[in-house]
């Protein structure tokens, strides 16, 4: 990235230049344009919300909740595995342990993230790792089961976030926040963060944040950022806080990514407006783990792009243009229920 481009022009960018060189995920201009055509003028009347059915003492603690539950947006490709041992699909197991943790009176502040360990993966999400197998008549070992990487990446990322806090003395996620927005809007009176430059800070600062693929594409050395997670957050607490408390009302917002996890690349390929060669629609059919692959980035990188097209297609109309994300809702939404073949695998990801 050049030092002046904004990270949110070079995370398309590299989407853009990634999808352009892999010749098994392209779109499908006229879907996409017959999405926009549908969603556009919805999306204009759309008014983005979030308030949580939850208690705070006060900002920091609601910020730092609304954190967290981001940074744990992830371990989907384990949703089966979840809902046959706990009857919840991945997210929800992550809204039920936050939540537990909140009602218990747990803080989620550095110190808690830093020494969050396996056991409290199990007493407040209720996921085991382990299984018990019988050896021999009336002997039962514990082992690994298949839900050990889920915990142990819930463990992973939430101890890396905790002591990143720690090593720079930031009290927790939301304290750091509060900081950062408080002084952009010190050294800037009535101009807002940048949605980028928060972007930029996440990814750069917390671990479970950063989101970005190397590898080969058809033979050539390519690289793509996505920040998925770090958007999404930035994009909620925008919607949360931005209308009553201007410094959360983040400057190009509306310029985030379109969402590059597996539930819109299911729609999207469900919608035909993103498309995949032979060899990858039968990866997915078949789900196998794709993670690391010229493939998952490559999906991944045509769902962004897909969003930048369709706000640039909503841009031909009157009015300020939506986000991306606003501006395909209804494709999204309608598509929701896409079939299970078409949905993203990588198993050892923390991105999704």
């Amino acid at each position: 990235m050049s030092p002046n481009e904004d990270i949110l022009d070079d995370i398309h960018r590299s989407c853009t230049e990634l999808l352009e060189s892999c010749n098994d995920v392209w779109i499908d201009d006229a879907a996409l344009s017959s999405a926009v055509d549908e969603g556009a003028e919805e999306a204009r009347r759309q008014k983005p919300s979030l308030r949580l059915p939850l208690k705070f003492d006060d900002l920091t603690q609601e910020v730092n909740y609304i954190a967290v539950s981001h940074l744990l947006d992830q371990g989907s490709s384990h949703d089966a595995g979840l809902l046959a041992s706990t009857g919840r699909t991945s997210r929800e197991c992550m809204e039920y342990g936050l939540m537990a943790c909140h009602l218990d009176g747990r803080s989620l502040d550095a110190r808690f993230l830093a020494h969050f360990s396996r056991q409290q993966v199990f007493t407040y999400f209720n996921v085991d790792a382990c299984v018990e197998e019988e050896v021999r008549p009336g002997i039962m070992l514990s082992k690994a089961g298949p839900l050990n990487v889920w915990v142990n990446n819930v463990v992973t990322v939430l101890q890396a976030a905790g002591k990143a806090m720690l090593s720079a003395d930031h009290p927790s996620l939301g304290a750091w926040l509060l900081t950062l927005v408080d002084t952009a809007a010190r050294d800037s009176p009535g101009e807002p963060m940048q949605a980028g430059a928060l972007v930029g800070e996440l990814a750069r600062a917390v671990p479970g944040f950063r989101d970005e693929w190397a590898g080969l594409a058809e033979g050539s050395v390519c690289s793509a950022r996505f920040q998925r997670k770090a958007q999404a957050l930035v994009a909620a607490l925008a919607a949360r806080f931005g209308a009553g408390d201007p410094r959360f009302a983040f400057r190009g917002s509306d310029g985030l990514a379109l969402d590059s996890g597996p539930d819109t690349i299911a729609a999207l390929l469900a919608a035909g407006v993103l498309r995949a060669g032979a060899p990858l629609a039968d990866a997915l059919k078949e789900r196998r783990d794709l993670g690391g692959s010229r493939w998952e980035a490559a999906l991944r990188a045509g769902a962004l792009e897909a969003g930048r097209r369709a706000r640039a297609l909503a841009a031909g109309s009157d009015g300020p243009v939506p986000s991306a994300a606003r501006v395909l809702a209804k494709v999204l939404r309608e598509q929701g229920a896409a079939e299970e073949g078409g949905r993203l695998i990588a198993a050892e990801s923390v991105a999704y």
